[in-house]
């Protein structure tokens, strides 16, 4: 019974680790933006400027919106 409970405690320890651990590294990763929102002609160059950009660490995320005669990405 006590081996039961420690193989219990260590897999509960595991799984919260699994879960925090990735959410502290998160919260410190992110940063905010200083870049101001792009006009692009559709929505699919939008989505590889922002998905580029994201992937160089200069933005935390972003949106595409249809505004006038283009998609404007807004970054964040």
């Amino acid at each position: 019974m006590k081996n039961l409970r420690k193989k219990v405690a260590a897999a509960a320890a595991v799984a919260t680790a699994a879960v925090v651990l990735p959410l502290a590294a998160a919260s410190t990763a992110s940063a905010e933006t200083n870049l101001e929102p792009h006009w692009t002609a559709s929505y699919l160059e939008c989505q590889t400027l922002g998905n580029k950009l994201a992937q160089q660490g200069q933005l935390t995320g972003f949106t595409c919106v249809a505004r006038g005669n283009g998609i404007w990405m807004t970054p964040w």
